[in-house]
């Protein structure tokens, strides 16, 4: 028995498109879109894979997603946090020596208010990794995005506010040399 079709059959991971002008039989195969699948010979339309899910090289199945996260527990995550701890640590030690010697000339000099919120902005920048390491979820992930931006966007403002501390002191003092 001879065969009479216009196309191919469509193979899983392809859907038909019908070609214009041309009889309800002959099709192109196109590829099925990212995360999409057709599992099926000569399928019309290709399904979605569920958001929990994507599509395999072939567009053929539907696979699990996999959560990759960065465990306390695994020897990078207990050196992060190791480190993130003692710098915080050490600042705040630094901070507690600025306000236990607040009235000394060398604390003055430096400008107390701005090294009080430069050194506690230091410590909440250093405990940022903290919220990196472990099971993602929806809190950590918007912690993580705005108490980095906002701790280190201060850090920096303060310094930039020190500097022009100086700068004017500077003008005061030698007002043709600047």
């Amino acid at each position: 028995i001879p065969k009479s079709v216009c196309s191919e059959s469509c193979g899983p991971g392809f859907r038909k498109i019908s070609q214009e002008g041309k009889a309800v039989c002959c099709y192109d195969c196109t590829p099925c879109a990212d995360n999409e699948i057709s599992n099926e010979t000569d399928m019309d339309q290709c399904m979605t894979c569920p958001e929990s899910h994507y599509a395999n090289t072939e567009k053929k199945h539907c696979l699990q997603k996999g959560v990759s996260f960065l465990n306390h527990k695994d020897p990078l995550g207990m050196s992060l946090t190791t480190i993130a701890l003692c710098f915080s640590l050490l600042t705040a030690v630094v901070l507690g020596l600025f306000v236990k010697h607040r009235d000394t000339p060398i604390v003055k000099a430096n400008n107390r208010t701005l090294s009080y919120i430069l050194l506690t902005t230091l410590t909440v920048c250093f405990l940022c990794p903290l919220l990196f390491i472990g099971h993602p979820n929806t809190t950590t992930c918007i912690l993580q995005q705005i108490t980095f931006g906002g701790a280190f966007t201060m850090a920096l403002a303060t310094v930039l506010a020190k500097t022009i501390t100086v700068i004017i002191a500077f003008k005061v003092t030698f007002p043709r040399r600047v």
